[in-house]
């Protein structure tokens, strides 16, 4: 038994996927470069525990690994990857407008923003523009 989606009631916008995807590359270089930062941070008076605690090291070690998963699921499966990269997302916002010495610029914060608005809009309405119809073998 074998359960196939209707070709053609499934879209498969490749402008759609090639952003996301790109979106994704960005997304893994955002993880390693938080990686670099924290591997080459000179060791004078650097703690990784110290001042807020665990808002630093969340900050410093959660996030760029969070941010590596993201943007691999991301680039594997775009219907599922986009949760997982929105829920990340999410999390950098709020801690970036919770402690704002990692995040040096507002930019990157009003990016990540416009980049979930326009994720939300683009699932409501894929999401009510057409029904999946399954088949099952």
């Amino acid at each position: 038994m074998a359960i196939h989606f209707d070709s053609s009631t499934v879209t498969s916008d490749r402008l759609i996927i090639w952003l996301y995807r790109c979106l994704a590359l960005a997304w893994i270089a955002k993880g390693y470069l938080g990686w670099f930062y924290l591997i080459t941070a000179s060791n004078n008076g650097f703690n990784l525990l110290s001042g807020a605690g665990w808002i630093d090291f969340f900050a410093l070690v959660v996030i760029p690994v969070l941010d590596i998963i993201a943007g691999v699921s991301l680039w594997i499966s775009w219907r599922w990857g986009g949760s997982v990269w929105a829920s990340v997302a999410v999390g950098y916002v709020c801690l970036a407008l919770s402690k704002g010495t990692y995040m040096q610029s507002i930019l990157p914060i009003s990016a990540v923003f416009l980049l979930l608005i326009l994720h939300m809009a683009r699932v409501f309405l894929v999401h009510g523009k057409f029904k999946k119809q399954m088949k099952i073998l």
